[in-house]
């Protein structure tokens, strides 16, 4: 039966005029836990009344609860109760406040445990923030000394590059000074090769009149005169000699000029056919 169809069973139910199939679906309708019927069945007196009351002054004064109850008012006087009855309808009762109680003790539990969870939950999220904090005022510590020491790097780097840019300018000052004094080292070198030149031109010079008035006092001095050979054309020159001095004077004239670093040599050709090398000379200026 749906909640409907007991609903007007409910005032025949508490006064214990109900039949029994009918009374057991009320219970178990009861036992589903319908609030609305379990707050009219506790709301109602249970059994029939007792003492000298009748029917017509039981009408008068208190009024039905719904048109079931009207219709049970006016039916003919039920049959007396049994008592079996009566102690199942205890029980019910009973089972159904136990029932409420547990749920409501289980639900008050229940609330306290979520209560419970939520403020150690609310606990530990306060727990959390307080390190979040920590933890935000320690990187912001940190994030300062990176600044404070970027600003200091960035100074240092400063001061090392005006470092480096005057050392840079002293040291091209310093190049310039030095290829300068290279110049005039070089000029210095040139001129005390000429003059050591002159001196060795002067110095040949003499030596060269000496021998030249040694040999020709010589008693049997010779003069050879020397002819080019290809691929020189224009040269010429001669010779002075005796037999019995180890000097020879050797004049040229006209030779080609030679390339850095060579040399004429003096070759001598032999009566018997030998050939001897002589001294290697530049010509003169």
């Amino acid at each position: 039966m749906t909640h409907d169809e007991l609903r007007p069973l409910l005032g025949a139910y508490a006064a214990g005029a109900l039949a029994e199939s009918a009374a057991e679906a009320v219970r178990a309708h009861l036992a589903s836990g319908c609030t609305e019927c379990l707050h009219d069945i506790f709301s109602r007196p249970v059994g029939l009344p007792r003492g000298g009351g009748d029917e017509s002054s039981r009408t008068a004064t208190e009024p039905p609860h719904d048109e079931a109850e009207r219709h049970a008012v006016h039916a003919p006087p039920p049959a007396p109760v049994r008592r079996g009855r009566r102690w199942g309808l205890a029980v019910t009762i009973v089972v159904l406040a136990l029932a409420l109680a547990t749920f409501a003790s289980w639900t008050i539990y229940d609330l306290r445990e979520r209560e419970a969870a939520r403020h150690a939950e609310a606990v530990r999220l306060a727990a959390r923030v307080s390190e979040l904090e920590a933890a935000r005022a320690e990187l912001a510590t940190r994030v300062d000394g990176l600044a404070h020491d970027r600003e200091a790097a960035r100074d240092e780097a400063t001061r090392q590059a005006e470092a480096v840019r005057a050392t840079a300018e002293e040291n091209a000052s310093l190049t310039a000074e030095l290829e300068a004094a290279r110049g005039r080292i070089a000029t210095l070198t040139r001129g005390v090769q000429r003059r050591d030149s002159e001196i060795a031109q002067l110095v040949t010079g003499v030596d060269e009149q000496r021998a030249v008035h040694d040999l020709a006092a010589t008693p049997g001095v010779e003069l050879v005169r020397l002819k080019p050979i290809a691929p020189v054309a224009d040269a010429g020159g001669h010779v002075l000699w005796h037999p019995a001095r180890d000097t020879i004077l050797l004049y040229a004239f006209d030779l080609p000029p030679l390339p850095e670093g060579n040399h004429y040599r003096v070759r001598l050709r032999l009566g018997d056919g030998r050939v001897e090398d002589g001294p290697v000379f530049r010509p003169g200026p």
